[in-house]
């Protein structure tokens, strides 16, 4: 009966010892044919061994592949790992068997969650990640990207010049910074027509514009219908707001604001509008990185968007700004996540060179 294991082996790896994966040798850099151990989800978790190579990406080399330690605490049943490399993560998996990966969120790729499936005691762990190095063009998703176009009319780079009437003309041209822009003061801004499209729930949208007040306030980007009162979002020197047809008053979930202080000089502000349901979202900005206090929307009202205008609200009854300064911008139809976000707080102005 010498085959029967003896209990108790102090050889073993067990699933209630903490550190025995951490004392092991590391080998820094895996190659192909390494193999990893797994529980297998879709055969009843049945344990099962995977070769390095056969992983999304291969082992390319070592240049996709990652891999670090983690410890998921006694008092906590998941930790956060949010590897230092610059790309997109696009799989990921630890070992001991007993945790896993949860999916990788859609909004901050940067990162995914390992959780505990009821062990208890502080829990050691590997993680190997594959972390595609591409960047992405976060600008081919824009339905609008204005440019100020010193020396003439100013562009919406996805659809062309502006529409100017005897109503409306073009703000001046400035240069602060060494940016080019426009000072936009009375019945003055940059409108362009745009074939319709929501940004109620449940659809997703992301502003962004480089505005400055050091010369005067008021509207930086507006997009909704112009023929409507009260059915848009403006993105202003002091916040950003979301109205719906028939709001209530300012602030409510039905008109959600998000106020914020510009800082002196060229100031970025990204808003970003994410649905939570049918007729609830959530409404956010950061200005130059910085994040102001959310707000909350829930409305099944109309709010939809069939002009884009720099330089003031532009609806049926419109406010003219007052020396406000514009020198980018750029509307989204989809919740940008943060990654996408830091690229384009890292150079606003990085479609005006493409």
């Amino acid at each position: 009966m010498s085959w029967i294991p003896s209990p108790g082996d102090a050889d073993a790896i067990h699933d209630n010892v903490a550190g025995e994966i951490a004392a092991l040798t590391e080998k820094e850099t895996p190659v192909d044919a390494d193999l990893i151990l797994i529980e297998d989800s879709q055969d009843g978790n049945a344990k099962k061994k995977v070769r390095v190579g056969n992983l999304p990406g291969g082992a390319s080399g070592g240049s996709n592949i990652h891999w670090g330690t983690g410890t998921i605490p006694d008092s906590e049943s998941s930790v956060e790992v949010s590897p230092a490399v610059v790309g997109t993560i696009k799989s990921a998996v630890v070992t001991p068997a007993e945790v896993e990966p949860l999916a990788v969120s859609a909004l901050d790729p940067t990162s995914f969650t390992v959780e505990r499936s009821g062990s208890s005691g502080d829990l050691d762990f590997y993680w190997l990640a594959y972390i595609d190095p591409t960047p992405t063009d976060v600008w081919t998703d824009a339905v609008f990207l204005w440019d100020p176009n010193h020396g003439g009319r100013s562009r919406n780079l996805v659809g062309g010049p502006t529409n100017s009437d005897s109503n409306l003309t073009e703000g001046s041209e400035v240069t602060q910074d060494d940016r080019p822009g426009r000072e936009y003061s009375g019945a003055v801004g940059s409108r362009f027509p745009v074939s319709s499209f929501s940004i109620r729930p449940p659809a997703d949208t992301t502003l962004m514009a480089v505005i400055s007040s050091d010369s005067g306030t008021g509207c930086g980007l507006w997009l909704g219908e112009g023929t409507d009162a009260d059915q848009y979002a403006e993105l202003r020197d002091d916040r950003v707001s979301w109205r719906s047809n028939g709001a209530g008053n300012s602030g409510s979930s039905s008109w959600p604001v998000v106020p914020y202080t510009l800082p002196s000089g060229l100031a970025i502000v990204v808003a970003r509008f994410t649905s939570t349901g049918a007729t609830t979202g959530d409404l956010e900005a950061w200005v130059n990185g910085v994040a102001a206090t959310p707000a909350t929307y829930s409305t099944n009202n109309a709010l939809s968007v069939n002009r884009i205008t720099v330089g003031r609200l532009d609806d049926s009854s419109p406010i003219n700004s007052s020396g406000i300064r514009v020198f980018a911008a750029a509307v989204w139809p989809k919740a940008l996540d943060a990654g996408e976000i830091a690229t384009v707080l890292d150079d606003p102005f990085a479609y005006l060179s493409a």
